[in-house]
């Protein structure tokens, strides 16, 4: 075999996958791929394009600044870019990083989509600040593979373009950095809706990431949730087994309903206490979902005419939710709802440990605007769970 005597272009090196990003640094990196329409585009106007708060001149200043920088990625060719600048024409696959002061980020972004980076689209509480919202994050586990944090309710778990640094994870990433610990940061293991309040488990390396991950993904996470309803269920104690799939009367497309051609779901419940004060009366019902249907506690409550107190889409109706949306809730809205959020608490996971195997139980207690609730009605304290 001859040797053309021409070299071999070494191959685009491979990034490593990160675990998890690390949302406690003081520096907001953002990575945008080069596509196809993209070839041949200066790299101050690729960048303009996307991080639509800042001027050309401002990309330019942070071009010479060494804030901005050129990766070759997937780009085919395999040539490094020599220098960045402003004019630099862009070819297909390459990658362009940003590296921007995170403090400003969230403050452009709002600006941007004319909202209030400082003002949450739901008031947990009418009338007065809750002190738990304010404070940090409530740890109910700790070890060396595993934590678990109650999550207030009106906290998004993952960052969103409206709360980008007031999500649990970047809470959780902050207390990782100022503890010094070791290692990536810990990744979640599942979600919570927003407004849904109690425990949140995250891992702290990939191999626990993964042992719990595979145990949520079969099914085998026995999961306790508390919630208000509006009604009280018939029978007290039984199963709900009946499929879900999208709303086809609704205009909301996430809303889900019971419906023949739907995905199993099956949810168990248990009536705790009943409540003398509403014209229907109401209920703390305590849940086991069985499947991992979206909204599935919510959906199936409604379905036996228990809705959850608060709930904007299942008991309010799409109208009722689309005000919520619009920051637009009438007092006839509020006093429908009986409560200022979705009064749905994840009270309990048991699990297997990924160290030793065993089983083991993680338990938040019920928040304090839902024992509040429950208190003057029935004398029930921070052991209504």
């Amino acid at each position: 075999m001859t040797n053309s005597g021409r070299g071999r272009r070494a191959p685009p090196l491979r990034k490593e996958k990160r675990f998890q990003r690390d949302l406690s640094l003081d520096v907001d990196v953002r990575r945008f791929e080069v596509g196809e329409p993209d070839e041949g585009m200066r790299l101050d106007r690729f960048v303009a394009a996307r991080l639509r708060w800042r001027s050309r001149s401002r990309i330019r200043d942070l071009v010479s600044e060494g804030r901005i920088s050129v990766e070759i990625h997937k780009d085919a060719t395999g040539i490094a870019v020599q220098r960045t600048r402003p004019a630099l024409r862009l070819r297909r696959g390459q990658e362009v990083v940003v590296s921007l002061d995170a403090a400003h980020v969230e403050q452009s972004e709002a600006r941007e989509a004319g909202e209030s980076p400082d003002t949450d689209m739901m008031a947990v509480t009418e009338g007065s600040a809750d002190e738990e919202l304010s404070s940090e994050i409530r740890v109910v586990w700790d070890d060396e593979r595993i934590l678990a944090v109650s999550k207030p309710p009106g906290v998004s778990l993952y960052p969103t373009r409206r709360h980008r640094r007031r999500s649990l994870l970047e809470r959780v990433h902050r207390r990782h950095a100022r503890n010094g610990d070791r290692g990536a940061p810990p990744s979640p293991c599942h979600r919570l809706d927003r407004e849904t309040s109690g425990v949140v488990l995250f891992a702290r390396d990939r191999e626990a990431r993964a042992f719990v991950g595979d145990q949520f993904e079969t099914r085998r996470v026995n999961k306790t949730y508390l919630a208000l309803t509006r009604g009280v269920p018939t029978p007290r104690k039984g199963s709900i087994d009946a499929p879900l799939g999208a709303d086809p009367s609704s205009t909301v497309e996430l809303r889900q309903a019971v419906r023949v051609d739907g995905r199993d779901a099956l949810t168990d419940y248990e009536t705790l206490e009943v409540l003398e004060m509403f014209d229907e009366r109401g209920a703390l019902v305590e849940v086991w979902p069985k499947t991992g249907r979206a909204h599935q506690i919510r959906a199936h409550l409604a379905s036996i005419d228990c809705p959850i107190l608060g709930d904007k889409l299942y008991l309010g109706g799409d109208e009722v939710f689309l005000r919520s949306l619009a920051g637009q809730l009438t007092s006839e809205d509020k006093a429908l709802l009986g409560f200022a959020r979705q009064a749905l608490h994840a009270h309990r996971l048991e699990l297997e440990h990924p160290v030793t195997r065993d089983s083991f139980e993680i338990v938040a207690p019920l928040w304090s605007d839902m024992r509040a609730f429950l208190e003057p009605a029935n004398g029930l304290g921070s052991d209504a769970g």
